[in-house]
């Protein structure tokens, strides 16, 4: 849950059942101050892949906050493949869903390995945020990476790749 703006409006994202069956999908809804319900919920699903499980949202307003842009993120499954990655779903302060549909975030050059426990943090009041996640650089090893994007939810650059010196055990997230 977060709030939106001054007014008292706020957003809330949760995992649940869709209407296509078994497998979790991500949904966002915008509630007013007063209670009512913003149109139906939002429903995010990792792209590409419309049977796998995503969960694990995290919602953010970026800017202002009182313009109403918000992101949400997320771990699904990869389409074709057995592991997770994170997506990250910018909305303009309508609403709207930004066009091209959810980034997707991996660790680079590792793409069959996991990804996980992503975080977001606002960059100041310009709209531009980081996302951070743990991802699997190797079949045994995991790092922290941090994406950057801009104020209008592109991504700025490549993926940094943080790591703890001295560590032997090839486990940093």
């Amino acid at each position: 849950i977060k709030a939106l703006g001054s007014a008292g409006d706020f957003l809330v994202s949760w995992s649940g059942h869709d209407a296509g069956g078994g497998e979790n999908s991500v949904f966002v809804q915008k509630v007013l101050a007063d209670g009512t319900v913003v149109g139906t919920p939002t429903l995010l699903e990792a792209t590409g892949n419309t049977a796998g499980n995503d969960q694990v949202p995290v919602v953010m307003t970026i800017g202002s906050g009182s313009d109403g842009a918000y992101v949400v993120a997320w771990q699904g499954m990869d389409a074709g493949e057995s592991d997770n990655s994170i997506y990250v779903q910018y909305f303009d302060a309508q609403g709207n869903a930004k066009a091209g549909g959810a980034t997707k975030l991996e660790a680079p050059g590792y793409a069959s390995g996991s990804d996980a426990a992503v975080q977001l943090a606002p960059l100041g009041n310009s709209g531009a945020f980081v996302a951070v996640w743990s991802g699997a650089e190797s079949a045994s090893e995991s790092s922290i990476y941090v994406q950057r994007f801009d104020s209008t939810g592109t991504p700025a650059g490549q993926p940094l790749m943080l790591e703890a010196t001295g560590r032997s055990d090839g486990f940093n997230g």
